[in-house]
């Protein structure tokens, strides 16, 4: 059960960035920090909205940002869910095997069917939502 935002206020950083993204940045630290561990479920949206001065819109914005960024994944019915840390740093030579090479174009192209489907997944949610009476 999720207890660390329950009744704490917390402030998001003051900067230019729009309030998801100072969010999501916010959620990120937690995650890097290990206040979030892998697979451990992300507070509801109504007690992120709770926590931090935002809008429900927001929240949701922020949770989709990090999911693009392969920080999380969501579960329909459960919610959210910090993912597996996965290390694909790069280092900077040019003395690397051509498998090496080709797994990491591998990878790249993977983040970016990543990235279509979550969009398409949450155009799809959306019209769901849309469509309720």
């Amino acid at each position: 059960m999720w207890r660390r935002y329950d009744g704490e206020m917390r402030q998001l950083p003051e900067d230019d960035r729009p309030k998801f993204e100072r969010l999501a940045a916010v959620l990120e630290s937690d995650i890097a920090r290990g206040d979030l561990k892998a697979g451990e479920r992300l507070p509801p949206v109504r007690d992120l909205r709770a926590t931090f001065p935002v809008s429900e819109g927001t929240v949701i914005h922020a949770l989709r940002l990090l999911r693009e960024r392969g920080l999380i994944w969501r579960d329909s019915t459960r919610g959210h869910f910090v993912r597996e840390p996965v290390d694909v740093s790069v280092e900077s030579s040019d003395d690397h095997s051509p498998e090496y090479d080709a797994i990491m174009r591998e990878i790249q192209e993977i983040r970016r069917d990543m990235k279509r489907l979550t969009q398409r997944l949450d155009g799809i949610e959306k019209a769901g939502r849309e469509s309720r009476p």
